[in-house]
């Protein structure tokens, strides 16, 4: 709870340079008194403006400042709250804005605003808002709670009952779904460059076909190392497009979430049927020494480069299933 002890104005509005003090800590309830003009609603406005950096009443802040002197104006407000001492000093004309805990300044941030936002989440707990609702109801400048705007009534009822934590939870989520859909961007960026090569690649296999069978055959290794790669990126997409979603379950209906699971399914799908066609590539080459189709002899070196290549594309797809099997299950649970 905040305990206001002391407040020392100059300058502001009606008074002057030689300034107002008023101590607060003569008992548990302190009554000012006056008539009208005397300077009461002043007082106000000079707690306001120490706490908030703005008048109470609806006026410009340039209007703060004494009429006359147009300068120096100062207010000094001392309270304590959570067992420590405060003390804020503000100012226009020169610009001042200083808070000390406990007779020690805390450093200040280069933004003022910066300054200001600490003060009301760590010390206050309060927004102006809340100030003009609750603790201080001035008939120059109260505005029904009922007739604020939707985020004011908001900002209200988080200042109240301590919410502004699933605010702070809603940007935060907001920030990890904008790096997801970064991290989307990243990969389609991989995989547009990657079929770019790869049709580079097809047509330079086209004007290619008079070569040897040995010639072809390692281009082909190529194209088919090309094309797990995107398959492996293709993969990467899909996971990257599931874990945004993951983020949005919230706003997202049961029948999107069959979706990603169908379609993480059908590339685990593809992965077994590619891996069944090298399977059975890989017991041709075991069972056959020429080539069925022009009766040439397949030589040993080829071979066991032909197998060695199956291999490399067997563990490819194997890991490429394995993480399938992961995101399915994640998307499972």
């Amino acid at each position: 709870m905040i305990v206001f002890e002391r407040v020392e104005y100059k300058n502001i509005l009606s008074t002057g340079k030689a300034g107002t003090t008023i101590d607060l800590r003569g008992g548990a309830l302190s009554i000012i008194q006056g008539k009208n003009g005397s300077g009461k609603s002043t007082f106000m406005d000079a707690i306001h403006f120490a706490l908030f950096g703005k008048p109470f009443r609806k006026i410009k802040i340039g209007q703060l400042a004494n009429s006359l002197n147009k300068k120096n104006m100062m207010v000094n407000l001392s309270f304590s709250q959570s067992g420590h001492n405060y003390r804020v000093s503000r100012g226009i004309a020169p610009t001042i804005f200083e808070i000390y805990k406990n007779d020690e300044l805390i450093p200040q941030p280069a933004r003022s605003a910066d300054y200001q936002q600490m003060m009301e989440d760590k010390i206050l707990g309060f927004s102006s808002k809340t100030f003009g609702q609750v603790v201080v109801l001035g008939s120059s400048s109260y505005t029904p709670f009922m007739n604020l705007s939707t985020p004011d009534r908001r900002l209200v009822v988080e200042d109240l009952l301590d919410l502004r934590i699933f605010s702070a939870m809603n940007d935060n989520v907001k920030k990890r779904v904008s790096g997801k859909k970064d991290l989307m961007k990243d990969i389609q960026s991989q995989y547009n460059i990657l079929d770019a090569e790869m049709e580079i690649r097809e047509e330079h296999n086209a004007k290619i076909s008079a070569m040897s069978d040995t010639s072809i055959s390692e281009k082909n290794k190529e194209l088919e190392m090309n094309q797990l790669v995107i398959d492996e990126i293709n993969c990467k997409i899909v996971m990257a497009k599931s874990r945004v979603e993951s983020l949005e379950r919230i706003k997202s209906p049961v029948g999107e979430h069959r979706k990603r699971i169908a379609k993480i399914e059908t590339y685990r799908i593809n992965f077994h049927s590619k891996l069944s066609a090298i399977s059975k590539e890989h017991k041709f080459y075991e069972s056959h020494d020429d080539c069925p189709t022009c009766k040439q002899l397949i030589s040993s070196d080829t071979k066991v480069s032909n197998v060695t290549h199956l291999n490399e594309s067997r563990q490819r797809l194997e890991r490429g299933i394995t993480k399938t099997d992961v995101e399915l299950a994640d998307l499972n649970t």
